[in-house]
């Protein structure tokens, strides 16, 4: 009976331990097939896999697709979410009547990724758009903005952009130039995929972390070097023939923005950490010294914002990357241009 008992219980062990595998494998599978979904629902919450998207049919190499709207939230937005809207022209701003209404000033930002704000600041939450609502009871007239920015551009992209969809009859054409730009040439279509184009678009969120954020560090840690877009925009250069070229591309610009009926500004936001580096502020003063000098020989409104943000420490008012501003940066850039408003359009 003790032996017939043994067997019995071993009987019943087998059966468990089979019951277990089975429960184990089951959960195994679950996780293997629902924990991608999940993860992939998680990152499509945070804003993965909806980029915002670039076009290549344009005479200024690429542009912000018309009629997007994306959110990202955080932590891939600076504040809890962050909206991206373009209008009809690939503009980051509101849509924009043909015809300017009576009575209305109407300001026209133009710059690279300091103006478009990068996807990690809330369109409300732009200079652009504070200055836009804010502007107002300075001017005591009605105001309307438009932002018309992407990553990466150059002054030389610049002027064909304008000229492709005209000042749309705005009175003040604010190009904003950073210390990278007066030696920078013209941008053509990332040949990679860190600027998500119609030709790339990661529709999948596991398929943007990889292309646009695990795949540079891992291959950084391995040794191939970060593969993923730097914004030329934000190096500074010594490149004499280039910034003669740059020069020369201010002026058709003014040329054009005039012929239009409306002025040319410029806004200068040197580098933040320029400020703090005696090297940097260095490399970039001829590029700097030349656009100002030609800003004062063609009677074009200069103003560098460089000391009003120079008061505020470079963490407290820039993204991680250390060069694109934050939110609060957004502010105290829009507070600079309020502040001096007369001297930047006089």
């Amino acid at each position: 009976m003790g032996t017939n008992m043994t067997i019995e219980n071993d009987r019943a062990e087998q059966v468990s331990g089979k019951s277990r595998l089975r429960a184990t494998s089951r959960i195994a599978l679950a996780i293997f097939v629902v924990g991608p979904i999940l993860g992939e629902a998680f990152l499509q919450l945070l804003g993965f896999g909806h980029p915002a998207l670039v076009t290549s049919d344009s005479p200024a190499g690429y542009e912000l697709l018309p009629r997007q709207s994306i959110r990202r939230l955080w932590p891939l937005s600076d504040s809890w979410i962050s909206h991206v809207r373009t209008n009809r022209l690939g503009m980051r701003s509101d849509p924009l009547a043909e015809t300017k209404p009576s009575g209305t000033l109407r300001i026209y930002f133009l710059g690279d990724s300091i103006t478009y704000g990068t996807t990690q600041v809330d369109q409300s939450q732009l200079f652009s758009e504070l200055v836009h609502r804010e502007l107002p009871s300075l001017t005591h007239q009605s105001v309307e903005v438009m932002n018309g920015a992407i990553s990466g551009w150059a002054i030389a992209n610049e002027p064909a952009f304008v000229k492709e969809h005209g000042t749309l009859g705005a009175d003040r054409l604010i190009l904003v130039i950073n210390d990278g730009d007066p030696t920078q040439p013209m941008a053509s279509l990332p040949p990679n995929d860190g600027i998500p184009s119609l030709e790339h678009n990661p529709r999948w969120g596991f398929q943007e972390l990889w292309d646009r954020g695990l795949r540079a560090k891992i291959n950084g840690l391995l040794g191939r070097g970060a593969d993923n877009f730097r914004d030329p925009g934000t190096t500074i250069a010594a490149d004499a023939l280039i910034l003669q070229q740059n020069l020369g591309y201010l002026a058709e610009l003014r040329s054009f923005v005039e012929a239009s009926g409306g002025k040319l500004s410029i806004l200068y936001i040197p580098f933040r950490e320029a400020y703090d580096s005696a090297k940097l502020s260095a490399a970039a003063g001829p590029g700097r010294d030349a656009v100002e000098t030609w800003a004062q020989q063609h009677s074009v409104p200069f103003f560098n914002i460089g000391a009003d943000l120079a008061r505020y420490p470079a963490t407290s008012i820039l993204l991680r990357d250390h060069t694109h501003f934050n939110v609060a940066g957004n502010r105290a850039i829009a507070t600079a241009i309020e502040q001096h408003w007369t001297t930047l359009v006089n």
